[in-house]
């Protein structure tokens, strides 16, 4: 077994927390007390208005982005999903202003580890709430565009993906449904390779029944994504074969993650073509209120757990309490490793529920602690 140096307890601890999807992120609070920034980011984007916020970032940057219209028809509004804009309101902006080029641009590896986890608890809660048979997938892939449709269709592809939010979110609305929503973005490989750009795709989750009916058909989604694409590319366009919505069979959670790992190998693809400044700078999104679930959903763990998770990860999968463990380390000055942090999962069979979690893990902690006072007391 690898013996790994613990930090010194006089120095601060170890902080673990569990999140909805049953993963457990564990890392080291010094004394002093602990400020999270993309915490208080959350906190501040909670505050602001829904149309404002478009991007927050692990990093602490929280980025709005608006601009002006000189006005648009009442068919125009309907397309974009408002119910009104006038004279001068305020709009999402088509593009960024990258005018600065020493920035780094964001986005440029695909999800964040905070995307991942965040889109897969939001899934986990999705089917306690509604059940399997109460959630649908939705797939929104390109149709055929024209060259000019395409660059149309990439560099503006966060605008509209907010306002075919915002359409669905208007027409369940009307039906007086609360939606929960999770979506992915995705750069089709195979696609982008034989045609020769950037396709995107969109891959959704949200809850999709009234009672025992639907709220939502395809060819609603179908007229929807037409009309969006058509008033944003200025392309006609045939959307038939570019929606496609089935009910959830086996996990919501595992659906997203086959492309939550997708992203980052095949951006780099795009490295030294202009369709790079045009690809979105974040690749997912969960709704408000489910995103305040996820985060509720948090249990922290106390110091003595958090150090178990920490540092005896190969103790913790010979026993079965996680199904993973891996450590983030440094190296000191003599050559010996620190542990930093932890990420795991919990095992399989305890993951019904907290208290089965902690049950097994303090009756680790428990034997443990007995064997190393018998140790002692042999020495």
């Amino acid at each position: 077994m690898t013996i790994l140096n613990r930090q010194s307890p006089s120095k601060g601890r170890y902080k673990s927390t569990v999140h909805a999807d049953g993963s457990i992120t564990t890392g080291w609070v010094s004394g002093q007390k602990a400020v999270y920034v993309a915490d208080e980011r959350y906190e501040e984007a909670l505050t602001l208005e829904p149309d404002t916020v478009t991007e927050i970032y692990m990093d602490g940057n929280l980025v709005q982005r608006d601009t002006k219209v000189t006005g648009l028809s009442s068919e125009q509004c309907e397309i974009l999903g408002h119910s009104h804009w006038s004279l001068g309101s305020s709009v999402p902006a088509i593009r960024r202003n990258d005018n600065d080029s020493t920035r780094k641009r964001k986005g440029q590896h695909g999800i964040s580890s905070y995307g991942r986890r965040t889109i897969r608890s939001g899934c986990t809660l999705l089917e306690e709430k509604y059940g399997k048979r109460g959630l649908a997938f939705l797939t929104l892939t390109a149709p055929v565009l024209s060259s000019d449709g395409q660059v149309l269709f990439v560099s503006q592809w966060g605008t509209i993906c907010k306002t075919f939010r915002n359409r669905i979110r208007r027409l369940a609305k009307r039906q007086a449904v609360h939606l929960d929503w999770v979506d992915v973005t995705e750069l089709q490989p195979k696609r982008s390779a034989r045609e020769n750009w950037a396709c995107l795709h969109l891959h959704a989750v949200f809850n999709c029944r009234l009672g025992d009916s639907y709220w939502l058909t395809a060819d609603q989604v179908r007229q929807i994504w037409r009309e969006i694409l058509e008033f944003y590319t200025g392309d006609e366009v045939n959307t038939n074969a570019s929606v496609d919505i089935v009910t959830v069979k086996k996990s919501a959670a595992n659906y997203l993650g086959k492309y939550i790992s997708k992203g980052g190998d095949t951006i780099k693809q795009f490295e030294d073509t202009p369709w790079m400044d045009m690809l979105p700078t974040k690749w997912w999104y969960v709704s408000s209120e489910l995103k305040k679930a996820v985060k509720t959903a948090q249990t922290e763990l106390p110091a003595e757990e958090s150090e178990a998770l920490a540092c005896d990860g190969e103790a913790l999968l010979e026993h079965e309490i996680v199904a993973y463990h891996y450590n983030i380390c440094t190296t000191l000055k003599d050559g010996s490793t620190r542990v930093m942090g932890a990420v795991s999962q919990m095992y399989g069979t305890l993951r019904s529920g907290m208290s089965a979690f902690m049950d097994k893990l303090c009756t680790y902690i428990d034997w443990k602690n007995k064997t190393h006072d018998t140790q002692m007391v042999a020495y």
